[in-house]
């Protein structure tokens, strides 16, 4: 049992379209299988700094069984240029990049990195 769940990904799986089947595999409960990554058309992975070595096996798991990869999170960032082996990276605010991906990827036009220098708005409603 963790003290944390993921709400990073559980943020960007909202973001998601409705329409796509998702997996949310939480490796500090829970082990990902080959039969998770298969299923997958993509596989999107967060990560911090502490978790490079984690991410890194994954990564190689995904192109060995020729899955496309998504990466996001403050591992990818700072360190982009050790992960030219992911399909997909991005960056910055999910809430603004991540759509950018996705109309990409709907029009078949995708890139490897999607990057913005706009940030979302936090300013409380009150």
């Amino acid at each position: 049992m963790v003290s944390f769940p993921p709400l990073v990904l559980l943020t960007i799986s909202s973001l998601l379209p409705k329409v796509w089947n998702k997996r949310l595999i939480d490796m500090n409960a829970t082990d990902l299988t080959d039969e998770d990554i298969k299923w997958s058309d993509y596989v999107l992975i967060n990560a911090k700094i502490i978790q490079a070595k984690s991410a890194n096996k994954i990564i190689e798991r995904c192109k060995t069984l020729n899955a496309k990869t998504i990466a996001c999170g403050p591992l990818f960032t700072s360190n982009d240029e050790y992960y030219k082996n992911v399909d997909h990276l991005v960056y910055d605010e999910a809430e603004i990049t991540l759509p950018q991906f996705l109309n990409d990827l709907s029009e078949g036009n995708t890139k490897q990195k999607y990057t913005s220098k706009t940030y979302s708005n936090i300013t409380p409603a009150y």
